[in-house]
């Protein structure tokens, strides 16, 4: 008997049954990856979870009711789509408050028909889902009131301005206020609400535009941005050297002033045309006459033009209060 033909013709054997086997599990796989990307026709149960600023409500509420659709997926989702049956998805959708009627036989429901939910649900499976139905239904949303309150919006800002200019009045934002819904006893913890950072660089003319406000956790804005407006002015510099005056000394009371006079620089509009005689630098004595010997900081006034802004050195100057004999 010749061995080595045996062995050779076994060896020859097991290497066709090896290339068989890795054949057919190539086939099983193509055949697989092939199924999963054909379309198959699906039914998916879902509950709603609109989102609607609606006045006095929460924002978001789960419908009651289960709603299916009819659609063609892809394989690899179609798993996760065939449970729906017993555990229904969840399916956002943002809704204006113009499709939505409150129920009239129950207090804090209302009602959205499916038809007006088409878009948002489309929206949310995106191409996961291509949507050939979708049943006609009236859903039930129960939403819980929420009290509110007007706070003061606080501005954030960063702002930088080209050589000689600046702004003359604080950035003003409209509005500058806004009201926060949310459970009644929890609304004494939120006195305000910020913005984001306005962060400006190299101003050199009045800037408007919008910002965000940064949202609190566990409540709903009226809005989520609001408009600003920068006001910005050129202004030139202007040294001055002017005598303090102290105004409204009663006839027996007298009050030197030291030092006397005061170096100032201060900012006024670009192209003013002005002298030492347009301005005064006083002090009131009723801001001074609670003891013999009192600091005040003067004050400077200009009646012809506005003065954006000023620098006194010193800044503060002492009254010697005397009666007089």
């Amino acid at each position: 008997m010749n061995w080595r033909r045996i062995k050779d013709g076994f060896n020859s054997r097991r290497g066709s049954l090896a290339i068989l086997a890795i054949s057919l599990l190539l086939a099983v796989f193509m055949r697989a990856s092939y199924n999963l990307w054909q379309p198959h026709s699906v039914t998916v149960h879902c509950r709603i979870l609109l989102d609607s600023p609606i006045e006095g409500y929460e924002a978001n509420s789960l419908s009651e009711e289960v709603l299916w659709i009819d659609a063609e997926a892809k394989g690899y989702d179609m798993r996760k789509f065939s449970q729906s049956e017993r555990k229904p998805l969840e399916v956002s959708v943002t809704l204006e408050p113009e499709y939505i009627r409150r129920d009239l036989n129950r207090d804090d429901y209302f009602l959205v028909n499916s038809h007006d939910l088409y878009n948002g649900i489309v929206e949310f499976f995106g191409s996961d889902l291509d949507i050939s139905y979708i049943e006609e239904k009236t859903l039930s949303f129960h939403m819980i009131r929420q009290g509110f309150k007007r706070v003061p919006i606080e501005v954030r800002q960063s702002l930088e301005f080209a050589p000689q200019y600046m702004t003359d009045r604080p950035l003003e934002l409209i509005p500058d206020s806004v009201n926060v819904y949310g459970r009644e006893q929890d609304l004494h913890l939120v006195d305000h609400v910020s913005t984001a950072t306005i962060d400006l660089e190299d101003l050199d003319r009045t800037t408007r535009g919008s910002v965000s406000l940064n949202e609190i956790p566990g409540f709903r804005l009226e809005r989520n941005r609001v408009d600003y407006v920068v006001n910005v002015v050129r202004y030139v510099e202007f040294p001055l050297e002017l005598d303090v005056r102290v105004l409204r000394i009663p006839r027996n009371r007298s009050v030197t002033v030291l030092p006397s006079k005061v170096d100032v620089l201060c900012k006024v509009p670009y192209g003013t045309h002005l002298s030492a005689s347009d301005f005064s630098l006083t002090v009131d004595f009723r801001t001074v006459s609670g003891g013999m010997s009192t600091k005040a900081v003067p004050v400077l006034r200009c009646n012809s033009f506005p003065v954006y802004e000023y620098r006194l050195d010193p800044p503060i100057v002492e009254c010697l209060i005397r009666d007089r004999k």
